[in-house]
């Protein structure tokens, strides 16, 4: 999922500048960058259509795992999970 990758880059960026989130805000903010992805998409003429990944508990779940990935993070140079434990 693109959104995905793009807010993990964004989440990991704001690590390496020292700034940790709680993992309740990093779930709001996934779901707004998400919202306004679609946004942009349609914006630019795509039409969304909802498929099996998109609905339900299995996008929950995929959301979910992308935030959770910490290997990316470690990848870009911040050794830990991006998000503050609550």
């Amino acid at each position: 999922m693109i959104s995905a990758r793009l807010y993990s880059a964004i989440l990991i960026n704001a690590c390496r500048g020292g700034w940790r989130y709680p993992l309740s805000r990093v779930k709001r903010g996934f779901k707004r960058h998400f919202d306004e992805f679609k946004l942009q998409l349609a914006s630019s003429g795509y039409t969304i259509v909802p498929g099996r990944a998109s609905t339900g508990a299995r996008k929950q779940q995929r959301a979910s795992a992308a935030i959770r990935n910490d290997r990316v993070a470690r990848r870009f140079g911040c050794s830990r999970k991006y998000w503050l434990d609550e």
